[in-house]
C-alpha cells in the first residue's frame, strides 16, 4: 500500500491511497481530502475520503530528522499505521515504533 500526500493552495491536503486487490487482481486508489484539526502545526486531520463521512488521523510519532517515519491513529485509537517512506524500515527503529503501539494499547475495543 501507499499514500501520498500533497498540500493545495488553500492550505488542505490532498491524500491518495493505492494499494493491491490480490483477488481481483488489480490496483485500488482512494482519494480524500485532509484539513487541519486546530494549529496546522500539531498534525490532527479530519480526513473526507467520501462526503459526509470523516475519520480523524492523528500523528502521534514523527521522524524529526528527516520525516522518514510516522505513527498514525484516530481519536478512538481504533486503528494504527506505521507509514515509511523505504519499504522496509530500520530493524530498531521498527522495534521502538511496535513497542510504543503495544504500549499505548491500539486497537484494543473496551
Amino acid at each position: 500500500m501507499t499514500a501520498e500526500y500533497a498540500k493545495r493552495d488553500d492550505g488542505s491536503i490532498t491524500v491518495i491511497n493505492r494499494g493491491y486487490d490480490a483477488q481481483r487482481g488489480k490496483w485500488r486508489e482512494a482519494r480524500a481530502a485532509a484539513r487541519f484539526v486546530g494549529p496546522a502545526d500539531v498534525a490532527s486531520l479530519k480526513v473526507t475520503f467520501f462526503w459526509p463521512f470523516s475519520g480523524a488521523y492523528h500523528v502521534i510519532v514523527l521522524d524529526r530528522d528527516g520525516y522518514n517515519y510516522a505513527m498514525v491513529t484516530s481519536s478512538s485509537r481504533d486503528y494504527l499505521w506505521i507509514l515509511a517512506r523505504q519499504k522496509r524500515l530500520d530493524p530498531v527503529v521498527q522495534d521502538d515504533l511496535l513497542a510504543k503501539a503495544k504500549a499505548g494499547d491500539f486497537g484494543r475495543k473496551t
